[in-house]
């Protein structure tokens, strides 16, 4: 998946949660801060504010209804964000 869509916030914030539930927390940094400092989202349009890779990724609402990640992947998610230790489900 990292080389099909390389440029993919998504993607690599979801692997990011995903390694963080497996204990691996050096890997789940990784792809973090990979989605965070080195894809650029860029402008949506003319004039407006460039996007910041990782902001909507913190927000757990907005991976649920617009993202429409599954439930266990936002508790992987918000885990990850707050450094907790959760379940591999």
């Amino acid at each position: 998946v990292a080389r099909r869509a390389a440029g993919s916030i998504d993607m690599r914030a979801a692997l990011a949660a995903m390694h963080w539930s497996f204990g691996e927390e050096e890997k789940a940094e990784e792809y973090w801060e990979w989605a965070c400092t080195r894809i650029n989202s860029g402008v949506l349009r003319e004039g407006g504010p460039a996007i910041d890779g990782c902001r909507l990724y913190k927000d757990m609402d907005w991976l649920a209804r617009i993202r429409r990640w599954p439930p266990s992947m936002v508790r992987k998610m918000d885990d990850f964000l707050n450094l907790r230790k959760g379940s591999e489900l």
